[in-house]
């Protein structure tokens, strides 16, 4: 499902509670925001979201939801943007939750409190659980015991890090 209106027609759509795997939701209205937040509380697993917010802010406790209902899968995409900022503590959520499914896929946030001068390093202890690591100025590429595969992460404009599975 894809929704980038703050109309009443788009409320009324993630009203029906439509029954989806991928979601990409524009906020740009606080009561927007409060159809969204009704929707995922209602929607099972989701396997790829582009969620974006403005003009609005959203509760810490729709961020847990939002990690909570994302499943991992090969070709799985977790991104939000704009107002959304992970605390550290949802980003190591989150990052364990992709890690350990040992499957390929993408995420993309801002952790709180990152700016274009911060460093990838700065948000995740990469040592507790990457014994293998090449640490560069703006990435790192590391690879976990017994994981099949390894992860990029990049620093990108914005304050915006990604995670890569390959």
């Amino acid at each position: 499902m894809s929704i980038e209106d703050s109309s009443r027609i788009s409320r009324n759509l993630l009203s029906l509670r439509l029954p989806v795997d991928t979601v990409d939701l524009y906020i740009r209205k606080e009561e927007s925001l409060l159809a969204v937040e009704q929707f995922l509380e209602s929607t099972g697993p989701l396997y790829s979201m582009n969620i974006s917010c403005r003009n609005c802010v959203v509760k810490q406790s729709t961020v847990d939801s939002l990690i909570e209902k994302f499943l991992p899968v090969d070709g799985s995409r977790f991104t939000v943007g704009g107002n959304i900022h992970l605390a550290k503590e949802q980003l190591e959520r989150l990052i364990l939750k992709c890690e350990l499914s040992d499957k390929k896929m993408e995420i993309e946030v801002s952790p709180e409190g990152s700016t274009d001068s911060s460093k990838v390093t700065d948000f995740f202890d990469f040592d507790k659980y990457y014994p293998r690591k090449a640490v560069q100025v703006r990435k790192v590429t590391a690879t976990r015991e017994g994981a099949k595969s390894e992860v990029l992460v990049e620093f990108l404009t914005d304050a915006y890090i990604r995670w890569e599975w390959k």
